[in-house]
């Protein structure tokens, strides 16, 4: 999916190396030095904060805006929160950007809830007195943990997880836990957010214009959805009747129910992650 998604953008530089993104962060670097556009009062990002993932698809258009791809390969947005997160610091150096996600079908579905992690997370900046309650509260969350504390910080604390028991606070107490105070560089700044209401930076949306379900199979062979067994296959060594290796590993499905062929395994699936899907979001609606 993510290599369609590159091909389909041919005219863009894509930094395949860590040298080659490492070597970009330093130019990025440099113009900062140089004036470009940082986030007021908070300094300059740290060169921990301006490293993305190894995993992250970073591409350089033609005009030079930064482009960075995120694979919605699930309809639950957590992911894609955390790798706003991990990023933020990138995009709020580079003069422009462009923020491609792109949606298999028919996971474009759930085109909206993305675009209300895009909203929270880099077109609302906090202001610095949430930021003071947010460390306050990380800070005794974590302690809360391991020992016992006061009844009235306990108070405090619970009056903290209705404010603060978002997806997106969550999200940033699991990094604060990894990363500690780094994680509120940049929480003030407006940068993004002015970057995308002036138009010089813009999030996208990209529908593959693939199908990709019949590959499932090929990913999800677990107990509980066993792969389909060719006819005259066993799947243990037998001498004369069947290959030299082990096939298809797992239970033989029975001879009165034939398997499954791997459209219908994956419109199965399919259906059972929709429906999860529907139920997390019940819950949250209920809680």
């Amino acid at each position: 999916m993510l290599l369609d998604a590159v091909l389909a953008a041919p005219d863009v530089n894509w930094l395949t190396t860590t040298v080659e993104k490492a070597t970009y962060l330093e130019s990025l670097k440099a113009d900062t030095s140089d004036g470009a556009p940082v986030a007021p009062s908070d300094g300059q990002p740290s060169a921990t904060a301006l490293q993305p993932s190894s995993l992250c698809s970073i591409g350089i258009e033609s005009d030079g805006r930064l482009l960075l791809l995120f694979l919605a390969a699930e309809p639950l947005t957590e992911g894609f929160r955390t790798f706003i997160q991990t990023h933020a610091a990138l995009l709020r150096v580079a003069p422009m950007w462009t923020l491609r996600i792109v949606f298999p079908r028919p996971l474009d579905c759930v085109h909206n809830a993305y675009q209300a992690v895009v909203h929270e997370e880099l077109e609302s900046p906090l202001h610095s007195a949430t930021i003071s309650e947010l460390k306050w509260y990380f800070d005794h969350r974590r302690k809360a943990a391991g020992e016992s504390v006061h009844p009235l910080t306990q108070k405090t604390l619970a009056v903290g997880a209705k404010v603060f028991g978002t997806a997106r606070f969550s999200a940033m107490y699991q990094r604060w836990l990894r990363h500690g105070n780094a994680v509120f560089e940049g929480s003030l700044s407006p940068v993004t957010a002015e970057a995308l209401s002036t138009g010089r930076s813009r999030v996208e949306s990209y529908v593959l214009p693939f199908s990709y379900r019949h590959l499932l199979p090929l990913v999800a062979n677990t107990p509980e959805c066993p792969e389909a067994i060719e006819p005259g296959l066993r799947r243990a060594n037998a001498r004369g009747n069947s290959p030299p290796h082990v096939v298809n590993p797992g239970p033989h499905p029975l001879r009165d129910e034939p398997p499954l062929s791997a459209l219908e395994q994956a419109d199965s699936d399919w259906r059972r992650l929709v429906e999860a899907h529907n139920a997390q979001k019940a819950l949250e609606i209920r809680s």
